[in-house]
């Protein structure tokens, strides 16, 4: 916080009221007026118009279903191979822990099990380490793109191009998405949307509240290449190893 006046328009940016027309790209929250800082996250300069993340280009619009299409629909769902977790249709997964634990190998082998996956690598891109990551998990499937968009509507012109079951930001915190972007993204897909995503320094995902609430299946990685759930809608708590 820079000072009380920043503060106090913050805190009037939070009003219930308001129009939001704000948001943080680090943790999503939303305010009304452009502030000096997010009262989430506690960092300087990540409030931003919400306009510039042209979100309305990935609004997921329904028509709207019967009990017995719902009841058909909730027993359809889909298998992760490579972890043994099941996942919905138009499902976000959300993967935290410390750097250097694991969390980008895991989404990619995740992605690799599932089918054709696009990768946002938003903090990688197309690198010697990323690729040295492709490399030791044995990935070399043709329809595993990865990404670099530099606006929403680039991502989504490549999902319409390519049509994967399966999306990775990696990470959230390197994006302009906000926690109902990822939603709308794997409404898109009619698929998964595994997002992987930075820890403060007390260990606690960065907007945590948000996302973790927008999220149906939440991991998290208490050592090295070990992970666990924490969250699963659709099945019950389990471990593993990357």
């Amino acid at each position: 916080m820079e000072n009380r006046n920043d503060e106090l328009i913050a805190i009037a940016a939070l009003s219930e009221d308001a129009r939001y027309d704000f948001a943080c790209v680090r943790c999503g929250t939303q305010f009304r007026a452009p502030v000096g800082f997010c009262l989430e996250c506690n960092l300087p300069h990540t409030v931003y118009p919400r306009s510039r993340r042209i979100a309305s280009e990935v609004i997921h619009t329904s028509a709207g279903m019967s009990a017995k299409e719902l009841a058909a629909r909730s027993q359809r769902l889909s298998a992760m191979p490579a972890y043994g977790l099941r996942f919905g249709r138009g499902s976000v997964l959300v993967i935290s822990g410390w750097q250097g634990y694991g969390k980008s190998c895991w989404g990619i082998k995740a992605g690799a099990s599932i089918g054709s996956t696009v990768l946002v690598a938003a903090e990688e891109g197309h690198s010697e380490s990323l690729a040295e990551k492709l490399r030791f998990l044995e990935v070399r499937r043709e329809d595993f793109w990865i990404v670099a968009p530099k606006t929403v509507r680039e991502l989504v012109n490549v999902l319409d191009e390519r049509k994967p079951r399966c999306l990775i930001v990696d990470s959230i915190q390197a994006t302009s998405l906000i926690p109902a972007d990822l939603r709308s993204m794997a409404q898109h897909i009619q698929g998964l949307c595994i997002v992987v995503s930075q820890v403060n320094k007390s260990g606690v995902v960065f907007g945590c509240n948000a996302l973790l609430h927008e999220a149906d299946i939440v991991l998290e990685m208490p050592e090295r290449l070990k992970w666990r759930t924490t969250k699963h809608r659709f099945g019950p708590l389990i471990a593993g190893e990357v």
